[in-house]
């Protein structure tokens, strides 16, 4: 968008919305604390193709399209960077510890090569936990939250 709100007509890219980058971006805002803004972006890619009175994308959401709804790429996956929200609103519990990296060598079964890949695989590895807020409870519980019920 140009300053003045109007859409910017200079280029192809300029012209469309990429629903993918905009839930990636919002997924980042959340990451930030800001998490008004973040629901706020977000909610105009579901309207304009999710929604009923939107394009009707529904599953089949595609890379881009603009306002005359010329679309690109349907059932693209970058969209699935909607995901990226959820990972911000049930986000793991990390290690707090000290990570220990010493390998075993007799589990690496005479391939010492691999001994790197598993110092990395135990370090990225997660800690058990009960379990994580399904999307749903959420977003119920951020409503609430928001609107004093809690």
């Amino acid at each position: 968008m140009l300053p003045d709100g109007t859409v910017d007509m200079s280029d192809m890219q300029s012209r469309e919305i990429w629903s993918g980058v905009t839930y990636a971006v919002a997924a980042t805002m959340m990451q930030e604390g800001l998490m008004d803004m973040a629901f706020h972006t977000a909610s105009g890619v579901y309207e304009a193709a999710w929604s009923e009175q939107g394009l009707g994308y529904s599953f089949q959401t595609p890379e881009a399209w603009n306002t005359s709804g010329q679309y690109r790429s349907l059932s693209y996956m970058r969209p699935l960077a909607i995901w990226a929200m959820q990972w911000t609103l049930s986000r793991p519990k990390l290690h707090k510890q000290e990570m220990n990296f010493k390998v075993n060598e007799d589990s690496l079964l005479g391939h010492p090569h691999h001994a790197g890949f598993e110092k990395l695989a135990r370090f990225l590895k997660l800690p058990e936990e009960e379990s994580s807020k399904s999307y749903a409870q959420s977003l119920f519980d951020y409503a609430c939250k928001k609107f004093g019920y809690s």
